[in-house]
């Protein structure tokens, strides 16, 4: 009897290490249909031009592997663990940059392109020296809205490097994080995460604006025990993001740095050819 009450256990502890480090690999496919479903419902009650609603509905529930849309998620994710191998890239280090100071509303997506570039460039010459892929990702934070301008919208860097960086290396890199932030910024730790599978990495990478990662607020549960409590997008977020994004290419905010610079550009020549 003890040994059953042992083995489920281990068992429990198992699950809930699989759903925390590989739930955007193993559950993509769901997680795809869970994005449609609630930016059909976005589009449905948000957008009153019933010509625009179609075109937006066609849109985001097509087979197109060059743009956005939560069906070429997966495929583009496939794409480039493929490309990771084929350049001998066996490792699954996943590394984040974060500038707390590169903020803004929802609303104000577009006219901050300019601003993202600059934070892209600014990683590049951070990176110099080093073979990763990455791109510009987007958090949504629900829970906080800028007055004129909507929920918060927090631009930062996910990206995948070829080989294991050492402390020194990443110390390096903190270290030129710091000194080009300015005085008053807000940082967060340059961060690197050892994945044990690449796909993994590459699908938490390149998990597109969607769905994913939301802000949770730690809650008051049973018998006073803190508990996490899921905080998701509204629907009027959701439909802002779809007309931002409706026409971009998924491939529109990858670099890299390095032998992935090559890697990037045999991907962007098989996905126009395909």
């Amino acid at each position: 009897m003890k040994k059953v009450q042992i083995t489920k256990i281990k068992k429990k502890n198992r699950s809930k290490q699989t759903r925390r480090h590989v739930l955007f690999a193993e559950e993509f496919d769901k997680n795809a249909k869970y994005q449609l479903k609630k930016l059909s419902k976005a589009i449905t009650e948000y957008e009153e031009n019933a010509g625009e609603a179609g075109k937006l509905l066609k849109r985001i529930s097509g087979n197109s592997k060059i743009l956005i849309q939560p069906r070429a998620l997966a495929p583009f994710a496939k794409r480039i663990t493929s490309k990771l191998n084929e350049y001998g890239c066996n490792s699954a280090y996943m590394f984040t940059i974060i500038i707390g100071d590169l903020l803004f509303g929802i609303d104000d997506l577009e006219r901050k392109s300019k601003e993202i570039a600059n934070f892209r460039r600014q990683v590049q010459e951070w990176l110099e020296g080093y073979d990763y892929i990455a791109t510009v990702a987007f958090d949504f934070f629900n829970n906080v809205k800028f007055a004129n301008s909507g929920t918060c919208v927090s631009p930062h860097i996910h990206g995948i490097f070829f080989d294991e960086i050492k402390k020194r290396g990443k110390e390096k890199i903190s270290r030129k994080i710091k000194n080009d932030s300015e005085e008053n910024c807000i940082l967060r730790p340059f961060e690197i995460k050892e994945y044990s599978r690449l796909i993994d990495a590459v699908h938490y990478a390149f998990k597109g604006p969607f769905g994913g990662k939301n802000y949770y607020e730690i809650v008051e549960g049973k018998k006073g025990k803190k508990v996490r409590k899921r905080t998701p997008l509204t629907l009027k977020d959701l439909i802002t993001i779809i007309q931002n994004f409706k026409d971009t290419p998924i491939d529109a905010y990858c670099f890299a740095g390095g032998r992935g610079i090559s890697l990037l550009q045999e991907i962007r020549k098989e996905m126009k050819n395909a």
